[in-house]
């Protein structure tokens, strides 16, 4: 705990990241507390000293706002609340049981502190709070950031509720939830938005009141952002809470969902990934696993995506009604192990050769460890292939499948395929050889900030890097990291007694010369020693159909399409009535002359469709597309062509009165897979 009081201390005094905030004549520094902390420390091959993690795991346990929105009493938050604990999901480490929306009316007294409905709970909101921690529990309470909170301008089930948020009353508001006993403040942006106001300094203004109350009760609270992606939380919300929502919700109706849903809120946190670190988590929302809307097969996609996205598992589902296969599944304690790795890394895509064919993957604890999911976003069953190349992995030992729960040893070969059922998952532990690291040492020094370069382009896309620093002050500091031009990150850097240690964060490279600055090093007793990254191969090169170099002629054009990338295809080629054929024309570049594989990336809602592709104006070839079942659905298909260094053109067209599927996009498949092969192990299912 000595720990925590001086990181509160440090955040209360410190420089703050990116200027100075004073609110109410406290300056606020960059970095909030972390809880629960584990130490923890390994070797990486390739990078001398060990890597520490000492930091709060993203919080597990249960919100009542998916299942009952407003319409709640202490009845209700107690039933789950047991529940949680009967279903065996606390011991497997889901914690916080979060009142939400619904709990407070806006009534104040004469002195301005919240007044609860002593018939909807029972010796008030201390009396819920001590319930919930008679059973071992954390709990969670609910406000907004304005005047009126979601109550009032969304009533939902109930009548508007004006009143019912903390604006102008952050200090009041948050000592009183600690005074209450509550361990979790979850804070709304429904006022925020309609007043308009500035979303870093009205959190910020309530990370002030967290701490102040902190200070006075020696209650820790975790601080949850909630303003739903709005004025980009990410870039400062490790500077004032623990988690930040980075969309909107997956779903708005009570107990149903959608994996579209599911989907669209992991796309949006997909690429976040280099903001998350050091115990400060993106929220890509609370979970829908046992909404009514959900498959069995789907819950357990949603669930293998949060993992190892590393996100905050908030549950919305009634407890009480949960069946035991349902609490199994969300329990799992392999599963969860990947959500809680102590490195506290987000993963991410690292291919996707077909559409909707995607290989996530994330960063273990411990040399060479890699948590993986194979996931089938498509309509019909598919084969998703991970190639050890794409974990930066020199070699794989054993495989383990965690929903299976079997073992495979896969020594000598350099990929793995999987048979995942639609809107499945299949979620695996890989135990390889970490490939060696690239070491950069003396980093160029100016004005209190630290530049690594050139960066060889040896990288493009996400990768993971290890920063050797060490920190000989008695508190942690708080720095900024930025990589090329894309907005900073901060990373809080504990104390390590002089000495070296060795920090986990991901970096967004590019190909080309890149760069990496850290700033804010405004002490000599914290030295950064070196930077080291652990390379892996580009994504496969991907050509948009709606780029505008494309050429379109007759009736093709570019059109919306959400669902591919950039949102936009080309549709009308072909011609299913009488008139000019449309025609689509996209430009690829090729580095190498000779065989290339393409993966076709097509939306076809009708039955099978032909459409005839010639490259660099040969005589076509003719595919065949089948049906994606929906015109929100991306498809694919592979064909082998032979092109030269250089531009290439690809036309697409379909004559004699029949129309082509809509071109989304076109990929260049890595040469090993330049003949399509069947399962080089498994099957597996998801």
């Amino acid at each position: 705990m000595r720990f925590l009081r001086e990181l509160r201390a440090a955040w209360l005094i410190a420089i703050v990241i990116g200027g100075l905030v004073v609110c109410e004549g406290v300056t606020v520094s960059a970095a909030r507390a972390s809880t629960g902390k584990t130490a923890v420390q390994s070797r990486v091959q390739g990078v001398s000293g060990p890597v520490e993690a000492r930091f709060a795991p993203p919080p597990l346990g249960w919100d009542s706002w998916n299942a009952f929105m407003n319409s709640i009493n202490a009845s209700v938050i107690e039933e789950n609340a047991r529940a949680l604990v009967s279903s065996g999901l606390a011991a497997a480490g889901y914690r916080y049981v979060n009142i939400d929306e619904g709990w407070w009316t806006g009534k104040r007294d004469a002195r301005g502190n919240i007044v609860v409905n002593e018939k909807q709970w029972p010796g008030g909101m201390a009396a819920m709070a001590r319930r919930i921690h008679a059973l071992g529990l954390k709990a969670g309470i609910y406000t907004d950031v304005g005047k009126n909170g979601c109550g009032y301008y969304y009533p939902q089930t109930g009548p508007p509720e004006p009143g019912s948020g903390s604006e102008g009353h952050y200090d009041q508001d948050m000592l009183q939830f600690a005074r209450w006993g509550f361990d979790y403040v979850k804070v709304d942006w429904c006022g925020g938005d309609k007043e308009g106001l500035d979303a870093q300094v009205a959190y910020t203004q309530i990370a002030v009141a967290i701490a102040r109350a902190e200070a006075i009760t020696g209650r820790h609270m975790i601080f949850s952002i909630c303003n739903w992606g709005r004025q980009d939380p990410w870039v400062w919300g490790p500077a004032t809470g623990d988690l930040w929502r980075v969309s909107g919700d997956i779903s708005y109706v009570p107990s149903t969902a959608t994996f579209a849903g599911v989907l669209t809120n992991a796309d949006t946190n997909a690429p976040l990934a280099e903001f998350q670190h050091n115990g400060r988590y993106n929220d890509p929302d609370m979970m829908e696993v046992g909404a009514s809307g959900l498959s069995a097969v789907e819950d357990r996609a949603h669930l293998s995506l949060w993992a190892v996205m590393g996100a905050p598992m908030i549950l919305g589902n009634d407890l009480r009604t949960m069946s035991p296969e349902l609490a199994r599944l969300i329990g799992n304690r392999q599963m969860l192990a990947v959500d809680q790795d102590p490195l506290g890394l987000q993963g991410y895509v690292v291919s996707e050769d077909d559409a909707g064919r995607q290989v996530w993957a994330k960063t273990l604890y411990g040399s060479g460890r890699r948590a993986v999911v194979l996931l089938n976003r498509g309509v019909q069953p598919a084969s998703v292939t991970v190639r050890w190349s794409d974990l930066g992995l020199a070699a794989v030992r054993t495989i383990h499948d965690v929903w299976a729960n079997r073992d495979m040893r896969v020594a000598g070969s350099s990929s793995y395929t999987a048979l995942v059922r639609p809107h499945g998952a299949v979620m695996l532990i890989v135990n390889g050889t970490d490939r060696r690291a690239i070491v950069l040492r003396r980093p160029r020094r100016q004005d209190g900030s630290l530049t690594f370069e050139p960066i060889p382009s040896v990288i493009d896309g996400f990768t993971v890097a290890y920063l050797r620093f060490s920190n000989a002050t008695r508190r942690p500091q708080t720095l900024m990291l930025a990589d090329n031009s894309d907005p900073a990150s901060m990373i809080t850097l504990p104390a390590t007694g002089g000495q070296v240690r060795a920090a986990a964060m991901t970096l967004q490279l590019h190909t080309g010369p890149n760069s990496v600055t850290i700033s804010n090093v405004s002490t000599p007793r914290l030295r950064v020693h070196s930077l080291a990254l652990m390379p892996r191969p580009a994504l496969p090169p991907r050509f948009l159909a709606a780029d505008p170099s494309s050429q379109l002629s007759g009736g093709a054009q570019t059109q919306s399409c959400p669902s591919c990338p950039s949102d936009a295809d080309v549709g009308d080629i072909g011609s299913g009535q009488t008139g000019t054929d449309g025609v689509l024309t996209m430009h690829v570049d090729a580095l190498h002359s000779g065989r290339q594989l393409l993966s076709i990336w097509y939306v076809n809602g009708d039955v099978a469709r032909t459409f005839a592709l010639a490259v660099n104006n040969q005589r076509p070839q003719q595919l065949v597309a089948a049906s994606t079942f929906s015109w929100s659905t991306v498809g694919s298909v592979r064909v082998l062509v032979r092109l030269h260094a250089g531009d290439n053109t690809l036309t697409f067209s379909n004559h004699g009165g029949h129309w082509a599927p809509d071109v989304a996009a076109v990929v260049m498949l890595p040469p090993s897979d330049d003949v399509p092969t069947g399962p080089k192990a498994g099957p597996g299912e998801g």
